[in-house]
């Protein structure tokens, strides 16, 4: 089987950039590959809801957390939907385990047709 798979790289997030502002970015960049190329799956870069933070311990940035039925995966869960494409995207995510509150750096990838339908966690966060 072959299918063609198009990788989404959106540039550095600004100062004045908010997460709505980037993500409104994100989001332009995933419709206009998608018009074009129509690729079977649209891959984003790691940490691409906002600033790359992974090498600076700042507990600011865990506010930016979300689960995953956030605003994040929601969003891109109906974009996936709406554009008829699989779409791999990176998530700053919380989970409750085991009684306290974990955080990931995690890859998610969803289908149109059935939402997620993976997801790998990796905890490399200061």
């Amino acid at each position: 089987m072959e299918f063609f798979v198009s990788a989404l790289q959106s540039g550095t997030y600004e100062r004045a950039d908010t997460y709505d502002s980037y993500m409104d970015k994100q989001v332009r960049l995933l419709r206009r590959c998608v018009e074009k190329d129509k690729p079977y799956l649209a891959a984003y870069s790691e940490m691409m809801t906002g600033a790359y933070f992974c090498g600076v311990r700042d507990d600011t940035y865990f506010e930016n957390a979300e689960d995953m039925d956030g605003r994040t995966v929601t969003r891109f869960k109906e974009l996936s939907k709406e554009l008829d494409v699989h779409i791999c995207f990176s998530v700053f995510e919380k989970a409750r385990e085991f009684g306290r509150m974990a955080y990931y750096n995690s890859l998610v990838l969803v289908s149109p047709t059935r939402g997620i339908i993976g997801k790998y966690r990796k905890n490399h966060i200061p």
